[in-house]
């Protein structure tokens, strides 16, 4: 008894999975017109034409009826259309198969009987983590030929419960393939108010009573084909097509969607308690985090979830959710922390265009949250996960307009265009010597959605890939290059102002390559690969719809060549500048460095197609700008002297004995009584070799500085600049400084082994000229050449400050040092 109940309840299931699988056929519903079609086409183009597109729907009965005809014209059309595939969501809809048949020379083969048809749950989505449980129908028709016509009707009968009764569809008049008929027909009864709206000109609705209904409905003979041309914006419809729906307004689609969005509000969510030492807006940042990276993007979406999102609770309990169960739950959490917030529904890639659309809860495609803390609105994306920056910095995509879940919402909102996302990368090449190697030193600097996108990419891939990547992409330009150190990223403000920090070193042994065919000349060259990828915009001709440029942003690139000796290079500005872009190039060359700079900022998203053949030519003319080279020959670059350095410093060095015999001889101050006239020893020992070495560091910084060569002069006078008498002048200030310095570290020297009591104050005042006199020529510098990387508080000024710090008072208050320094003039010259 047990082995036949475990027989007939085997049946069944196979009965039951047999009758999903193979669909009856049924007769055409009654309302249903029959439309007609010809193959008159004189156009044999392609592997097949579409002969019938045939779309009737009935809102009372909920049932949608298609019609196809497609004929084959060649081998390429049997393989492309010997399947066909029919979508439905079997949780609220079922599948009518009418008709599969085959018009082979004017007859009808019926081919329902022979063909394999099988039912199979293919998510298209899953790569995105969504999963709408769909079932795709697959019939796949035996024997097709060339010159076959495969016709084929069916209906889905069922909506969406979540809809309450409204209807909203789309159709499209033209296509991107070849249609001989389109025909649409739409029935509607008196409890539902249908709408509609065109596009592109498309021709309105006939509208007539009917016995099922009000009717709207077009038939177009040969439907315009549509090619796109590359590189549309993606939001972007090129076709002629009406949209309908029985929404008469935005705030019906509000009043439908708030009670998708409802759950327990007395209920308090069982959630981590957030640190109380965190300010409101911290503990906002918090949140918001938590959710973007803690929640994880997953989706199931079949029947009613797919516009109702999940309990908050129960979202944060399974970890993972879409976009309607993130925002849900941040409202939530917002809520609970006094923070007054909703759920806003848009459509991430329509934009603007979204605020042309009737009134339809199919418009929306995904979902975020609007809040509101000190009478200022908030925009949050919870999908976006590795985002950064406060309330103030976090990056919101241009979305453009969205609906309010909110009670007494009425229309869209406009949402604020997103802050410009900025690069900078700033390039340093430490060249050894000519013809010798260098060493690339960059730092890359990301704000906005570039840091989010950089972090989420060092964050999704292991260090030792990103190096390779990198060191293959930087080999375009120095085939010999080689990584120095790892690649080091600083993400220390994510919380704050949204940098990320990407620091690189490399060494490039091969810097200097020979020109062609010229053993003499040797050149190196500098080139933003970035920027250069960046605006790798395709060509475009005859051009018909608009033109994608990007999301704007701002791009800066600075490479400083330090070169090892100077360099008479020609200092340029270039500018190209439109209502699209707008591209800086600047080169700059002072003594022994270039800077060669490129700012790029991209002012619009896309571009109507008049302007593009004059965006493409000015696109153009930037990469002329791109090329940076160096060419060196021997004897165009061998050192002059300059007798004009020569003359200043003979002046300074006379002027500075004179004055300085007169401190040598009459600034005496008054020893401390009783004092033992020790010998220099103990730890005024270390201070003092550093002292007796500074005129030799000072003579190789001098002739190092190329102070005595006729390049420099002549570099200062080609620095074509509003400040180039101003840098004249500091330049000048410099030679006359270091030699008086010169004069006066000798002078101190001398004082120091004859133990002169004047050592303390000229070694204070040693250490304070060593100190302050650089900091002030470098800041000096700094603006007149416009370099923003002077530093205050540099390696070296720090050590030369606590130097100071340390033996200042020394030799001022240790009794080592009183009863040391106690000579005057008369007594240390005997």
């Amino acid at each position: 008894m047990k082995k036949i109940k475990l027989i007939i309840l085997t049946l069944l299931i196979t009965l039951t999975a047999h009758s999903n699988n193979d669909p009856r056929m049924f007769k055409n519903p009654s309302w249903v017109k029959k439309t007609t079609f010809s193959d008159n086409s004189d156009k044999e183009v392609g592997g097949f034409r579409y002969l019938l597109c045939d779309s009737q729907d009935n809102i009372a009965e909920e049932t949608y009826y298609r019609h196809y005809a497609i004929k084959i014209l060649n081998t390429e059309g049997i393989q492309e259309m010997s399947d066909i595939t029919i979508v439905h969501d079997p949780s609220y809809e079922r599948l009518k198969l009418h008709s599969v048949v085959i018009i082979r020379e004017g007859e009808e083969i019926n081919k329902i009987t022979d063909s394999k048809i099988q039912t199979l749950q293919r998510e298209t989505d899953s790569e995105r983590s969504l999963y709408d449980g769909s079932l795709s129908t697959i019939i796949n028709l035996h024997d097709v030929r060339v010159d076959d016509i495969i016709e084929y009707s069916y209906s889905i009968v069922g909506n969406n419960p979540v809809n309450k009764g409204h209807y909203s569809n789309t159709f499209y008049i033209d296509y991107t393939f070849p249609v001989e008929k389109v025909n649409y027909r739409v029935i509607t009864d008196k409890k539902r108010k249908l709408i509609f709206k065109t596009y592109l000109n498309c021709p309105k609705p006939n509208i007539k009573k009917t016995i099922y209904g009000t009717e709207y409905s077009f038939t177009k003979i040969k439907a315009e084909q549509i090619t796109y041309d590359n590189n549309v914006p993606y939001w972007f419809e090129g076709q002629k097509k009406v949209l309908f729906t029985t929404f008469s307004n935005w705030e019906e689609v509000v009043k439908w969607a708030i009670p998708l969005f409802e759950y327990d509000k007395n209920k308090k969510l069982d959630f981590p308690s957030i640190p109380e030492n965190k300010t409101i807006e911290e503990k906002i940042v918090y949140l918001v985090q938590f959710i973007q990276d803690e929640i994880r993007y997953l989706g199931f979406e079949g029947g009613i979830n797919g516009f109702k999102p999940h309990s908050p609770q129960k979202v944060y309990n399974q970890r993972y959710g879409d976009c309607k169960d993130k925002s849900l739950l941040l409202v939530a959490l917002l809520r609970q922390i006094d923070i007054e917030a909703y759920p806003l529904l848009l459509h991430s890639d329509n934009k603007h265009i979204t605020a042309n659309k009737p009134p339809s809860n199919i418009v929306f495609n995904h979902c975020v949250v609007n809040f509101k803390l000190n009478d200022k609105d908030y925009f949050i994306d919870p999908t976006i996960s590795n985002q950064g920056g406060d309330l103030n910095n976090i990056s919101f995509p241009d979305y453009c307009y969205g609906l309010l879940v909110k009670k007494g919402e009425k229309d869209l909102i406009k949402i604020p265009s997103p802050l410009k996302p900025t690069v900078d990368i700033q390039e340093k090449i430490y060249i050894d010597s000519i013809g010798g190697k260098s060493r690339l030193e960059i730092v890359s600097k990301y704000t906005g959605s570039k840091a989010d996108y950089m972090r989420s990419y060092f964050d999704n891939y292991a260090l030792a890939d990103i190096e390779k990547e990198y060191l293959d992409y930087y080999s375009n330009l120095y085939s010999t290059i080689e990584k120095l150190q790892k690649i080091e990223f600083i993400d220390t403000t994510r919380t704050s102002v949204n940098e990320f920090i990407v620091k690189e070193k490399y060494n490039i042994p091969d810097f200097w390559l020979t020109v062609d065919n010229d053993s003499l000349n040797i050149y190196c060259e500098t080139y933003p690969l970035v920027l250069e990828s960046l605006i790798d915009y395709p060509k475009s001709s005859k051009r018909t719809m608009p033109y994608y440029i990007s999301s704007p942003y701002i791009y800066s690139q600075t490479s400083t060549l330090f070169l090892p000796e100077i360099w008479n290079a020609e200092n340029s500005y270039t500018e190209i500048k439109n209502n699209i872009f707008t591209y800086k190039n600047t080169v700059k060359s002072l003594f022994k460095t270039i800077e060669v700079k490129h700012e790029y900022e991209v002012l619009q998203e896309y571009i109507e197609k008049e302007e593009v053949n004059n965006f493409l030519k000015k696109n153009s003319e930037i990469n002329t700008n791109f090329n940076y080279q160096l060419t060196y020959n021997p004897h165009e670059n061998e050192f002059k002297i300059s007798w004009l350095t020569i003359l200043l410093s003979l002046i300074s060095i006379v002027f500075s004995v004179i004055f300085l015999l007169k401190i040598h001889k009459k600034f005496n101050p008054k020893p401390i009584e009783n004092a033992s006239n020790s010998k220099i020893g103990g730890w005024m020992i270390l201070p003092i070799i550093g002292i007796s070495i500074t005129p030799i560091i000072l003579i190789i910084d001098f002739i190092e500085q190329g102070f005595f060569n006729a390049n420099t002069w002549n570099s200062l006078l080609e620095f074509k600049s509003k400040n180039t008498f101003s840098l004249i002048t500091l330049v000048a200030s410099e030679i006359i400084y270091n030699c008086c310095f010169f004069c006066f570290s000798i002078l101190v020297i001398i004082h120091l082994y004859t133990k002169r009591s004047s050592v303390p104050v000229l070694i204070c005042l040693l250490y304070t000229l060593s100190l302050l006199v650089p900091i002030l020529d470098s800041y000096l510098a700094s603006i007149l050449i416009d370099d923003q990387t002077f530093e205050l508080f540099s390696k070296e000024t720090i050590i030369k400050l606590i130097s100071m710090l340390i033996w200042i008072p020394y030799f001022f208050l240790s009794e080592n040092s009183q009863n040391t320094f106690t000579k005057i003039y008369k007594t240390a010259n005997g």
